[in-house]
């Protein structure tokens, strides 16, 4: 692979980028097209976007140029290559693939799907590089968990007391024996009101709010009381504390996106030290004034 200057990534945010090679350049901008009303500019293109929009797709481009810089050797192509060749397989082969991709994105080839897929992986590697976990904080923010759930779509208020009657006698029956919980189903329906689901690597937001601080304090084997939110009743019984080895990597990527999501401003932060680390310049005042505005917001769209 050719190799660039690491230090010094100048992201020129002109029509080359946006609309293809430009063909000179004027005072206003790059020019993007000539007429015998005039010249078509980059600024005029940029002033005719929504700010937020360009903001958002500029700085998807610097990062996405750095990050494929930073992390293009860091990361296993092969597993990647492997398992979406799993994928292609599982789909019925490439031609069907290609119909599945064509649906989705019209314009987007395999070989693009491909890369698309190696952007993700550095993406994961520079938030977790850039947002520290420790594994004490895995340990305290994850749990293995089963849970009961009784959805209450659809269910008539008449018929609310009866079935937090019922789970609350399920759960009655599974605090004498916690063993019992992973085989808990309702015999009594060809279709089951109730059900359980195993979270084998949950952290706080897999659950409902409401249940998270109780059931984060839980010991292995014990059981929850019944919770409730507008979609369903909830038994939840820890299966074990803390995480096994093998698991740690997934559970830190997971824990960096809840704090992403409860906090963007961690990963507007991170942004703001690669674009430095790397010099990032755009050429355009108004782009560039565009993104400082969108670092300093309290929302960031995720790029991850």
């Amino acid at each position: 692979m050719k190799k660039i200057n690491t230090k010094r990534v100048i992201v020129l945010i002109t029509c080359t980028l946006m609309l293809g090679a430009c063909n000179g350049k004027s005072t206003d901008g790059e020019i993007i097209a000539t007429s015998k009303a005039g010249e078509i500019t980059t600024h005029d293109y940029f002033k005719s976007m929504n700010q937020d929009m360009l903001s958002n797709t500029m700085l998807e481009v610097a990062i996405n140029k750095i990050l494929t810089q930073k992390y293009s050797e860091k990361i296993d192509k092969k597993a990647i290559d492997k398992s979406f060749e799993d994928v292609i397989k599982q789909y019925g082969g490439e031609a069907k693939f290609k119909e599945l991709i064509k649906k989705q994105s019209p314009n987007m080839t395999i070989e693009e799907y491909k890369e698309k897929r190696y952007l993700d992986a550095y993406k994961e590697k520079f938030i977790t590089d850039s947002i520290k976990v420790t594994d004490e904080e895995i340990k305290n923010e994850t749990r293995n968990i089963s849970q009961i759930i009784y959805p209450l779509n659809n269910i008539k208020k008449d018929d609310l007391k009866s079935a937090e009657d019922q789970m609350e006698k399920i759960r009655l029956e599974v605090s004498k024996d916690s063993k019992k919980f992973d085989k808990v189903q309702d015999k009594n329906s060809k279709q089951p009101k109730y059900f359980v689901n195993s979270l084998r690597m949950a952290t706080k937001n897999d659950i409902i709010a409401s249940a998270q601080k109780e059931v984060f304090k839980m010991k292995k084997g014990e059981v929850s009381k019944v919770f409730k939110d507008d979609n369903a009743l909830y038994i939840f019984k820890v299966n074990e504390e803390a995480p096994k080895a093998a698991d740690l990597k997934d559970l830190k990527l997971k824990i960096v996106r809840d704090k992403i999501s409860h906090n963007p401003k961690v990963l507007q932060d991170a942004y703001k030290t690669i674009l430095k680390e790397y010099d990032v310049k755009f050429s355009d005042q108004e782009v560039s004034k565009a993104i400082e505005k969108q670092l300093s917001k309290e929302a960031v769209s995720k790029n991850e």
